[in-house]
């Protein structure tokens, strides 16, 4: 499964915390890419608003490790092709 998130949008986060993770938590044999999208929007003036990658992966650790196959956490940006590598080759 791969759910993604506006990092600089904390309500993006919340519903893959809130309704996405745990409807996929059905399928615990799935490996599981949370993917946070617009990193390169993040900037000095914004940062403290935005979704912190240790926020992302400490959800991973507490609610996602054990359940599914694996799970991942990728911070992603379109526009410089940051992290994207890493999310195709692990769906992949």
């Amino acid at each position: 499964f791969v759910a993604c998130f506006d990092l600089t949008e904390r309500e993006s986060w919340r519903n893959v915390k809130r309704k996405w993770v745990p409807e996929m938590m059905a399928y615990p044999d799935f490996a599981l890419f949370i993917v946070g999208c617009g990193f390169d929007r993040i900037n000095a003036a914004n940062a403290s608003m935005c979704v912190q990658p240790k926020q992302v992966q400490s959800f991973l650790d507490k609610k996602c490790r054990g359940v599914f196959k694996c799970a991942h956490f990728v911070s992603t940006s379109a526009a410089n092709g940051t992290g994207l590598e890493r999310v195709f080759a692990g769906i992949v």
